[in-house]
């Protein structure tokens, strides 16, 4: 591949994540239908973990705290951790000859995997 193919492919999930938030910010998930609908509350009638995690955006893109609390907490709750984390792992240095990435721990897999099935499980209790 040639350098500038290379480099193109390392900047694309960066360029996705900016034109992702740019219509977000700009098409509220409440009054357009093309951002679907959740599956699992389809089916189920119950909310998933993810339920009111495009509206709970788009209300902090808006810097309205208190509203995406109210569509999404876990959104707002874990949203610093997951800076934190992604500033850990942009940070990192080759450590013998491997990149060093905090998400290849299994512990924090687990961790991550019990707090959304018992906010799933909260949510729908509450």
């Amino acid at each position: 591949m040639r350098e500038s193919n290379l480099a193109f492919w390392k900047i694309l999930p960066l360029l996705s994540l900016i034109a992702g938030l740019t219509v977000l910010f700009y098409y509220s998930p409440t009054e357009h239908s093309f951002y679907g609908k959740c599956p699992f509350l389809s089916v189920t009638g119950l909310e998933c973990a993810g339920c009111g995690t495009l509206r709970g955006a788009h209300a902090l893109l808006h810097g309205h705290f208190v509203e995406a609390f109210q569509y999404n907490a876990l959104l707002v709750t874990a949203l610093p951790f997951l800076l934190f984390g992604l500033s850990i792992e942009l940070g990192f240095k080759k450590r013998e000859g491997q990149l060093f990435r905090f998400y290849q721990w299994v512990t924090r897999w687990w961790i991550v995997v019990i707090v959304v099935v018992a906010w799933t499980i909260l949510r729908n209790v509450i």
